[in-house]
């Protein structure tokens, strides 16, 4: 199926060979933020409202791209309408300081396959960034705690003023330009549709893995989407 114009990275991952750089998705892609937020978010909410208020995986899946305020505020009408909470959502600061907190606190797991797919990429010089739609020192925190933030050239989180936020192109762009590179030379992989959207806008090459927030037939079918991948798992 691969074409003798690709490279083959870790035994796992196709990239074109032009490829120069490598952009990374955290939540989802890097990491196993679904069940590691499945956990935290429920202790959080049983901590707040008590039983039996719950969210499943398949909600966190399905709001996985969001930055940490829309994320609680999702699951803070959720919890309203479901549980006929009133006034839940006035919680929102307080859940989501907490929130970050815990991300803070709890190693979050590795994907499988993403350490080995790193060690190859630097062993074949390709440049790495992380692109995430969180704030740029919850990435560094979290990256250090999973033991991989050494592995990039540059973090790029969501609040560095006047980029707009994924689906817009404007942080891809901007790993891109750190990194010295063309976007066309740069492979995006991300696991959900406003991720592989903004992949696309910058003119990268954009990688979809069904690990986070979106499932593969999904993936497969966004527009831009060049590849898809169930894990990086062999």
């Amino acid at each position: 199926m691969q074409q003798a114009q690709n490279t083959l990275i870790a035994e796992r991952l196709w990239i074109p060979a032009d490829t120069q750089a490598i952009l990374w998705d955290m939540d989802g892609v890097l990491i196993d933020s679904v069940s590691a937020y499945l956990v935290i978010c429920n202790q959080l909410l049983r901590q707040h409202f008590g039983n039996p208020v719950i969210i499943t995986k398949a909600f966190i899946r399905s709001i996985l791209a969001y930055e940490p305020v829309k994320f609680f505020e999702l699951i803070l009408a959720f919890v309203e309408k479901t549980y006929l909470t009133p006034e839940a959502t006035k919680s929102i600061d307080k859940m989501v300081t907490a929130f970050r907190q815990a991300r803070h606190d709890n190693v979050i797991e590795l994907n499988p396959g993403i350490r080995d797919i790193l060690k190859a990429a630097r062993s074949q010089s390709l440049k790495m960034a992380v692109v995430s739609n969180n704030p740029t020192a919850d990435i560094k925190s979290i990256l250090t705690r999973s033991g991989i933030l050494d592995d990039f050239d540059s973090i790029v989180g969501n609040d560095i003023k006047k980029l707009a936020k994924k689906p817009a192109p404007d942080t891809y762009l901007l790993a891109a330009q750190l990194l010295a590179v063309n976007p066309k030379k740069c492979v995006v992989i991300e696991d959900t549709l406003i991720g592989i959207e903004a992949g696309y806008n910058a003119n990268c090459y954009t990688i979809g893995v069904a690990t986070g927030g979106t499932d593969f037939k999904s993936l497969e079918q966004a527009k831009g989407v060049r590849q898809v991948y169930s894990s990086f798992n062999t």
